[in-house]
């Protein structure tokens, strides 16, 4: 299967994987990619 590979280059998470896409939104609100791995590894999902 396909990986998305972090910016590590250690760490993968699945394609469609939540976190890669609170990155895509991050990154679209002009945050920098570094910023939005970040921030988007640090999210948690509500229940």
């Amino acid at each position: 299967t396909k990986r998305w590979i972090l910016s590590d280059k250690i760490t993968s998470l699945p394609y469609g994987h939540w976190c890669i896409q609170a990155y895509k939104n991050f990154v679209s609100n002009r945050i920098s990619p570094e910023l939005a791995e970040q921030r988007a590894l640090r999210v948690k999902l509500s229940k």
